[in-house]
Order: C-alpha cells, then sequence, then structure tokens
C-alpha cells in the first residue's frame, strides 16, 4: 500500500475522513471520505500528514496552500485549490504553483490540461435526496432564510457587508417576521476597520463583552438540511463576487433540501446551473423589489423551479460537481503521477482533461 500524505492547515487524525465525523455536518465533507474509499482501492493509503508524514509518503495532497507548505512537501505533490483569493490570497501566489506536480482548480482561466485541471467544490446528494427535493411543497414552508456565521472580509468585493444590509432591512421592515437568521456568532458585535479590531473580535469571541439582539436571529443549526427543509427560500451568498468559476456548497445545500436559493455571487453562474434553479439576487435593483416578488409567486411557479432542481440534479450538468467527479480526477492524477517522474513529458496526464 502506497502512502499518501493529505496536508491542510484544519484536519489531524484523519478526521476528515470519518463519514459519521463532527467535521462531516450535512456531508460536507463525503467528497474526501470518497476519495480516501477511492484511492485505497487503488493499493494508495491516504491519511493526514501527522499519520503520513510528507517524508515517508510518496505524493503529498495540498488542500488548499498552507502558509508554511514548503515543510510539507513529497517528492511529487498535487495542490486542490477550494478556496478564493477572498479567502486564501496565496492560493493563487503562481510562483509558489511552480512546486506542485499537478494543481486541480475552480479557475478555468488556469486551466490548460497540462499542469492545472478543472475541478469544482464537489458534493455527494444522494438520489434520495434528489428524489425529495418536491417533497415538501411551499405551502409547507415558511418565508425566507440566512444560514451564515456573523464575519467579516478585507477583500475589495467582498460579501459579508452584504449579508448584513439584507439582514438589516429585513429587520427594519419585514412586517410579517418572514425572515429568520441562524448561524454563529450573531449575538456578538463584529468590529472591522478599527485599530486592532481582529484582536478585540478575538478576545470578545472568547469573553463575549461586545455584544447585540438581533430580531431575527433563530440560533444555531444541527443539520442544514433538516432545517432549510422548513421553508421556501435561501439567501445563498458566496463569500465574495466576481470571482468566475467559485461556486461553492452554498447553493448546493439549498438545492438538497429543495428550498429554492436566491443566489449571490459567480456572475457567470448560468454557465454551470440553468438560471431557472434559483433566483439571482442581482437581477433586483433592491431587496425591496426582490422581497416583493418573493411574496407574489405562485405555488405552481415554486414548484416548477424545484421540479427545475431535481432535473438539474440527474443532469450530466451537475455531474462536474459530484464528489464522484471529484474522487474520479484525483485518483486519476495520482495514479500518473504515480507512474511518471518530474522528467516526463506528462503525455499520461491527458486522462484527466
Amino acid at each position: 500500500m502506497k502512502k499518501l500524505s493529505y496536508v491542510s492547515t484544519t484536519f489531524t487524525n484523519n478526521e476528515c475522513f470519518e463519514p459519521k465525523g463532527v467535521h462531516n455536518r450535512d456531508g460536507f465533507l463525503d467528497f474526501i471520505v470518497e476519495l480516501k474509499v477511492n484511492l485505497h482501492k487503488e493499493g494508495y493509503d491516504l491519511s493526514t500528514e501527522d499519520i503520513n508524514p510528507v517524508g515517508s509518503s510518496s505524493i503529498a495532497i495540498h488542500a488548499n496552500l498552507r502558509p508554511d507548505f514548503k515543510r510539507y512537501l513529497a517528492k511529487q505533490n498535487i495542490l486542490i485549490i477550494f478556496e478564493s483569493e477572498a479567502i486564501v490570497k496565496r492560493n493563487f501566489n503562481l510562483d509558489s504553483h511552480k512546486y506542485f506536480d499537478i494543481i486541480f482548480t475552480w479557475n478555468k482561466s488556469l486551466v490548460d490540461n497540462v499542469k492545472y485541471f478543472y475541478i469544482n467544490y464537489s458534493h455527494n446528494i444522494t438520489d434520495q435526496e434528489i428524489t425529495g427535493v418536491t417533497s415538501i411543497p411551499p405551502q409547507k414552508r415558511k418565508g425566507k432564510i440566512l444560514i451564515s456565521s456573523n464575519k467579516h472580509c478585507a477583500y475589495k468585493d467582498e460579501l459579508y457587508t452584504e449579508r448584513l444590509k439584507i439582514i438589516d432591512w429585513y429587520e427594519k421592515y419585514d412586517r410579517k417576521n418572514s425572515f429568520h437568521l441562524y448561524g454563529t456568532r450573531w449575538e456578538l458585535v463584529i468590529l472591522k476597520n478599527w485599530p486592532f479590531s481582529n484582536i478585540i473580535n478575538e478576545f470578545n469571541r472568547k469573553y463575549k463583552f461586545l455584544t447585540q439582539n438581533r430580531s431575527s436571529y433563530k440560533g444555531l443549526v444541527e443539520f442544514k438540511s433538516a432545517t432549510y427543509s422548513q421553508y421556501k427560500y435561501a439567501y445563498c451568498l458566496e463569500n465574495a463576487r466576481g470571482i468566475n468559476g467559485y461556486i461553492t456548497e452554498k447553493i448546493f445545500d439549498a438545492f438538497r433540501a429543495g428550498i429554492v436559493p436566491i443566489y449571490i455571487g459567480n456572475e457567470d453562474v448560468n454557465n454551470s446551473i440553468p438560471e431557472n434553479c434559483f433566483i439571482n439576487y442581482d437581477s433586483f435593483v433592491s431587496i425591496s423589489t426582490l422581497d416583493d416578488y418573493l411574496e407574489k409567486v405562485s405555488d405552481a411557479d415554486y414548484q416548477k423551479i424545484q421540479e427545475n432542481i431535481e432535473i438539474f440534479l440527474k443532469s450530466e450538468k451537475y455531474y462536474c460537481f459530484s464528489s464522484e467527479y471529484f474522487s474520479e480526477k484525483i485518483v486519476t492524477g495520482v495514479i500518473n503521477l504515480s507512474n511518471c517522474n518530474k522528467s516526463s513529458d506528462n503525455d499520461s496526464m491527458n486522462e484527466l482533461s
């Protein structure tokens, strides 16, 4: 069994590979769990770096770029770019990419099918979940929901400020109490653009000396799907707008629960997901006009969107977002890399394209 080292800033002790682990809420890590299983079938043991150190592994698979990634380089190395430059700016330091033999990314402008190969955020939406998309009709659902953590970001096109704008609007103008907010840290005031704001925020998370009362806030969620399935519409905001190709789990979490997403983020999302599967936030001039539209959508029209979501999840177009596709591409990359060395002409990599 050939050893592979999984290098990240987050996981140790193979926590990310546990199907029922604490980190795999709502099946968020199913694609990594499936990858380990499928690599094992091919004779590879993928484990976190503390179990399979890079020094004793044939290949290191890096999940995003650690600040100290050079300490974790094996003889051969694969980089999987999950996060955008808004969250992990160093992921797109091209000078760092020279240390990797294969790079998988959703950024199509980098893809050349020689060193850079296309891959998405991936999801394991089960057949049962797909057929259940239309199982809860609009008559049994309430209004709108936003599930998010209270954070801030310095990136120029960040969407954390837009989340606050949405929340503030509903808390000021929503007389029907049709909007509910869930997630972490909404009881805290998060400072930004203040001297030492990061330090103050860190202390506040621990000691809770700057607090607030959000009238729309309903608390934490144990399972996102269970909460989503009670509502009609989910505000699904990426971390930033204007990053083409960057489509995370947010809209797919809504799909798997049969709730209609109101999407904000990738302006080219229509190239990957049919526009009849979601409501485009940017198509409306204001939150007020958007909310008026949502209130007027008929049950029949709502159910049609649910049906469109189900059709999409059953289609070939969804396949490139599936955990099966993710596993197939990474396994192929590992096998090809194992069968060649850095002086080869990369002909064996053509199977990845």
